[in-house]
């Protein structure tokens, strides 16, 4: 074009295209993505001849000047995909972490007391059929009446109960670590209340074992 009219802007002229035909085209210039777009717009008597120019031109200024409504919208629809995604895969992540926190919770809670084979006669339980439940001592917290001291010394208090509601709220315990942790914590204020070497101090050690 620019050998033929040497003299002329493009989309400026009155002979190639007609001032009215460029303000048409301008309003829908992003619907013209072929010759056939293209009339579909306008009418333009040219286009045999400079009709893929037109449309050529007509891409790549449409190009520098992205439609910010259209981009917008992927935006938002590739963020509302993603938060789908991501839905979909804490749902999944949390069904895992559900079933090994309940596990770990009745490991606990199953674990019993086994008292040796050749315990003198004086020292055996009256209903050996009932075995003493290790988890009786860390169900529940010490009552505060009871033991005030416990609360001063112990600034994370922490009970089986406690860590079971915990473990049924979706944004508490995300990961293993985090629950493992509130276990540990756990056992470590029993250490650090109880003297050392009594039965309720060792009693951790027991649960603890892989």
């Amino acid at each position: 074009m620019a050998a033929n009219y040497p003299n002329q802007h493009f989309l400026t002229g009155n002979v190639i295209i007609a001032d009215n035909v460029v303000d048409a085209l301008a309003k829908r210039a992003r619907l013209v993505t072929s010759i056939d777009t293209l009339l579909q717009q306008t009418r333009l008597v040219h286009a045999p001849r400079y009709g893929d120019t037109v449309v050529k031109v007509i891409q790549e200024t449409v190009a520098k000047f992205p439609d910010l409504a259209k981009v917008t919208r992927e935006t938002q629809a590739a963020e509302k995909q993603q938060k789908i995604l991501d839905a979909a895969a804490f749902k999944e992540l949390r069904s895992h972490l559900v079933k090994v926190f309940d596990g770990c919770y009745d490991a606990v809670y199953s674990e019993v007391e086994t008292l040796p084979e050749d315990l003198p006669l004086g020292c055996k339980r009256k209903n050996p059929k009932r075995p003493r439940q290790r988890f009786q001592l860390f169900l529940k917290l010490p009552r505060n009446d009871f033991f005030p001291d416990y609360y001063q010394l112990i600034p994370e208090p922490i009970s089986m109960t406690m860590i079971k509601s915990l473990s049924q709220k979706a944004t508490h315990y995300t990961t293993l670590e985090e629950y493992c942790k509130a276990w540990h914590l756990m056992f470590d204020n029993t250490r650090r209340y109880n003297i050392d070497g009594s039965q309720v101090y060792e009693e951790p050690d027991c649960l603890q074992r892989p």
